[in-house]
């Protein structure tokens, strides 16, 4: 679970980062500053649209969605591009609309999954992890370069949605008390327990 959940934060900075940086190829890069700014701009409605969903389906649907959805506009963009500038620039919106629910939603869900007693360290290493994500981002322009626009973001595409398979196997816990103990965890898994936390009993023998 700890290492699918690394791949998580992995995954979401680096494509988040990746189409952030990479937004001068998007239009033929004739739009440059245009660009970089709907990048940013489209992320404000992203966290509002991500609260409301997660009331609803709960937060391991709506990061499972969003992964997904951010690497098939990933891989999207280029065929799109290809057919209209605009249609690119359309599907790279969208994607980043999408990376930036999930990757809103990592942090939450880390919270759900890790009990109490680690449930620090679990966000301080997640967020030391998604770091390499950040700095391997900067090197797509080189892949670019190398290769194609089309290839560098297939390449994205599929680390995100190799993510959202490596959500499968996790469970969702929206609407459960979040874990004290390791065993809690384990309590839950088993089925021996509704509720994932159950909080130590102090009272007195008397």
């Amino acid at each position: 679970m700890t290492l699918l959940i690394y791949y998580l934060w992995f995954s979401n900075s680096f494509t988040y980062y990746a189409l952030s940086l990479n937004s001068n190829d998007l239009a033929g890069g004739d739009h440059p500053l245009l660009n970089f700014f709907l990048m940013g701009l489209v992320e404000a409605p992203s966290y509002l649209v991500a609260i409301y969903l997660v009331r609803i389906f709960g937060s391991r649907r709506v990061l499972l969605a969003s992964t997904l959805a951010a690497g098939l506009f990933c891989w999207a963009t280029p065929l799109a591009t290809a057919y209209h500038p605009n249609l690119g620039v359309a599907a790279a919106l969208a994607g980043k609309f999408a990376v930036t629910t999930s990757y809103s939603l990592v942090y939450v869900y880390t919270t759900e999954v890790f009990p109490t007693v680690v449930r620090t360290i679990a966000l301080g290493s997640g967020g030391v992890v998604a770091r390499f994500g950040s700095m391997s981002a900067p090197y797509l322009g080189a892949l670019t370069a190398a290769t194609s626009y089309g290839f560098s973001m297939a390449v994205v595409g599929a680390i995100s949605i190799l993510a959202a398979v490596a959500i499968f196997p996790l469970e969702e816990l929206s609407g459960t008390d979040m874990p004290d103990r390791p065993e809690d965890i384990e309590r839950a898994k088993s089925g021996n327990e509704n509720i994932v936390s159950m909080t130590p009993n102090t009272e007195d023998d008397d």
